[in-house]
């Protein structure tokens, strides 16, 4: 197998350990709240499975600590790159799942991300600023929401034709 073959396959690898890492822990929020819609449940599995998630877990379990860098990475911090870390902690979770399976890999990934869920079925993400403040206007405001380009550039958010809301510039 030549280098682009193995990069090919190691890219097909990530890709199903995002996906299992994404089922595992869809399934078990689905099962766990089922009260919550179906656009919760997506914004809640969004939320935890994200690379900053995975960057901000693989600092807790002090992954960076683990890895093996070449000199560049090194010098320039590469222990504590969030995309490095993210990585590393798919890989680990991969590992788990070519080594002992499934159940093992989805045991695994509850354990590190449970307590996320959890924190993130009692409320809207932080993070999702945009989302959180599309569904304040459509709770205050009838008629659905569009953007509008200013002559200043920015979008604006409009709850009904020829209305706008304040903008800062």
């Amino acid at each position: 197998m030549g280098f682009p073959d193995f990069w090919l396959c190691a890219n097909a690898i990530v890709s199903g350990i995002l996906a299992g890492l994404g089922l595992a822990v869809t399934d078990h929020a689905f099962a766990t709240y089922p009260e919550l819609p179906e656009g919760a449940l997506a914004k809640m599995r969004a939320a935890v499975v994200s690379s900053v998630s995975l960057a901000a877990l693989a600092r807790e379990l002090d992954l960076g600590r683990y890895l093996r860098l070449g000199r560049g990475e090194e010098t320039t911090g590469g222990r504590d790159k969030a995309s490095i870390l993210a990585d590393a902690l798919e890989a680990v979770i991969g590992a788990v799942f070519v080594d002992a399976g499934w159940d093992a890999a989805r045991s695994v990934v509850l354990g590190l991300v449970e307590e996320r869920i959890a924190a993130a079925a009692e409320g809207p993400g932080v993070q999702d600023y945009k989302t959180r403040l599309q569904e304040l206007v459509a709770r205050r405001y009838d008629g659905p929401l569009r953007y509008a380009m200013t002559e200043d550039g920015p979008y604006v958010l409009t709850a009904k034709p020829g209305e706008e809301f304040p903008t800062r510039k």
